[in-house]
Parts: C-alpha cells; structure tokens; sequence
C-alpha cells in the first residue's frame, strides 16, 4: 500500500492544480496524489480514474520524486508545428475577438503574411 504525506502547503498546490491545470491529465493526477493522501489505495484509486495500478503507482512515484513538475506530461516527440509563435499570438487574439466568420480574418491575416 503505498502512502503520500502532504503538508499543507503542497496540499494547496495539488488543489490549485486539480482546479486550474492546463491538461485533463494533470488535473486526474493532482486528484490521485490528494486522495492517496487522503487514504484511498491504489485498487480505489484505480477503479476511480480507470487506469491500471502501476499507472496510478507511477503518478504517485513521479510526485515523491519530482513534485508537481512530475504530474505534467513530458514533451512529446514529432515534427515542429508549423505556425510560428507570432502566428500563433495572432491566431490567439483573433479567437478573442467575436465574429461570425473566422475564415476571412485569417485569410486576410494570411495574404499580409502575418501567419507565416
């Protein structure tokens, strides 16, 4: 049976990650290391997120070693996207502004040069 002992500090950041983290899965693992501590075991916390034990074990593990910096997902391989990050601001601050149609502020966006 494996036991998590949290003060109250790293208490209040699982729950701050539990809340607000970026992906789904750091919030499930934030959930996990709060309620190990809370005394739930690994079958409980298995049945609870629908994932095997040695998966839940490994959140848990990745936690004690790392703290919350163990809950992200490491970087994933593959090819560079293909926007640049000034692309990707705009693409942001386009998506802020409501309008009916997307395509033609992009397309504009697009002959100026500004996505590429």
């Amino acid at each position: 049976m494996k036991r998590v002992t949290l003060s109250e500090t790293e208490r209040e950041v699982l729950r701050q990650s539990h809340k607000s983290a970026l992906t789904h899965r750091e919030r499930q693992r934030a959930q996990a290391v709060l309620l190990c501590a809370k005394g739930y075991r690994l079958d409980q916390l298995s049945d609870i997120f629908e994932a095997d034990r040695d998966t839940i074990s490994r959140w848990l593990d990745d936690w004690q070693e790392h703290g919350i910096v163990g809950l992200s997902d490491a970087p994933k391989p593959g090819r560079p996207g293909k926007l640049t990050s000034n692309a990707q601001s705009l693409i942001v601050q386009a998506l802020q502004t409501p309008t009916p149609n997307l395509k033609p502020l992009l397309q504009e966006r697009l002959k100026k040069g500004a996505l590429r």
